[in-house]
Order: C-alpha cells, then structure tokens, then sequence
C-alpha cells in the first residue's frame, strides 16, 4: 500500500478522527480582553483538517498565524505525550505584529519515531483568566525514514524535499520547506500559488495573513523537557496501517 500523499492528507478529514484538536482559536473581543488590536482576531494553527500532521525530524517545526495585538504578549508552547504527560514547555513573547510564525523544538527534545505527540499553544491575553486566552491544540506523529533515504534529504535542494516530502505526506516537514522557499523566494509566482492551493485544500485561503515573520518572537528563557520514550515507526509501517 502506498503513503498517501500531503494533497490527500490535507483534503480528507477523515484521516485519525476522533482526535480533539482545535485549529482555529475562538475571537477575542478588544478591549475587553485586551489583546487582539481588532475584534474577532483569532489564532491560526497551520495543520490539517483532521488535526495530526506527520513529521520525519525529531525537532519539527510548528507554524502559527498569530493575529496583531495591542501590545506584546506571553506565549506559551507546550507538548504532551500519549500518556498525557507534560514533557516540554516553551514560554516566549510575541512582538505583536501579525503573521506567520513559527516554534521549533530544541536539539535537547526529540520526538520518538512512532510516537504521537499532542502540543498546544497560547497566547496569554488574561492571566488571571484563561477563558480570555487565544489558544489552538493539534497533534504530531514521528516517522522513520530508511537511513539511506535520510542521507539523500540532506543533500536534497530545499525544492525537492518539498516534493519528497508532498508526495510521502509528511506534512510538518512538507509545509516547513513550502515556507522556507516562500521566504526565500518572494517573486516566484509557482510558489506562492502552491502556498495559496495549500491554504484552500485546508479552508484557510481567507484567513491566514501573507506575512511571514521572522522576529515575531522574543525568548524569556523560560522552558522545560524531559526525555521521551523510543520506539519505532517506519513510512512503511504507517502506510501499511
């Protein structure tokens, strides 16, 4: 049986149902909540419809479309086991420029191949109420590329494994190398077009900003992780499921 491709993933929403992941984050009315600069902003969590995406590395990269605020604002990343077990948590500030961003996990947090992972991420409206807050949930699955299929992805053009990794349907890895050649590439008409036929195979072509932020983020060195377990899990196996 053959993997199925990102388009498929990204456009069947019956792919692992039944997980209670939250894409979209509910409005927050300004000034009440006193944080998004115009009501009804939300944040975005870039995944697909069924809330799991796959990812080949151990320290994948999440991306988010974070509303403007009216001022800079706390952020919290944290990452859960299957055994709903706190094993990371990153706290950072957010510039309040909208835009697409981005959190990557530290070399000192990997993830296990075969291993499911439910992460969430928060901006901090209220910290005294965090019904107030913006926040979006979603899961990620580690799989195991073959060591000789590993080696040729690191000599692989940022264009190719963009298409490796769309034909295979990792997505994490897929959408990390689609905004990398954006970024790079401004001008490149084939490549915004492949952006925007991402964002409609999701149903976000009307919501997710243009804007890709690099600094959107500042450190308060507040984060946490502990080990977790290992196993494995090949492409094969997970197609063969």
């Amino acid at each position: 049986m053959s993997t199925p491709s990102l388009a498929e993933m990204r456009s069947n929403d019956t792919v692992r149902q039944g997980l209670p992941g939250r894409r979209i984050s509910g409005g927050s009315r300004a000034p009440r909540a006193g944080c998004v600069s115009q009501p009804n902003q939300r944040l975005i969590a870039l995944i697909p419809r069924s809330n799991l995406g796959l990812t080949a590395t151990a320290q994948p990269t999440f991306w988010f479309d974070l509303p403007a605020l009216d001022t800079a604002k706390q952020v919290e990343f944290n990452l859960f086991n299957q055994a709903e077990e706190q094993i990371y948590s990153q706290a950072l500030i957010a510039t309040g420029e909208a835009g697409v961003a981005s959190i990557t996990l530290p070399e000192t947090q990997q993830l296990a191949p075969g291993e499911t992972y439910r992460w969430s991420f928060s901006i901090i409206c209220n910290t005294e109420s965090s019904a107030a807050n913006l926040a979006v949930t979603g899961f990620v699955q580690r799989v195991e590329l073959t060591p000789e299929l590993t080696d040729q992805v690191a000599e692989m053009s940022l264009q190719a494994r963009l298409d490796l990794y769309d034909q295979a349907g990792i997505w994490y890895d897929g959408l990390t190398a689609l905004i990398g050649l954006r970024s790079s590439q401004p001008w490149n008409t084939a490549i915004d077009a492949r952006w925007q036929t991402l964002l409609q195979s999701i149903g976000l072509e009307h919501t997710v900003s243009a804007s890709l932020v690099n600094s959107l983020f500042e450190s308060n060195e507040n984060q946490f992780s502990t080990p977790p377990k290992q196993s494995r899990l090949t492409l094969a196996d997970y197609a063969a499921r």
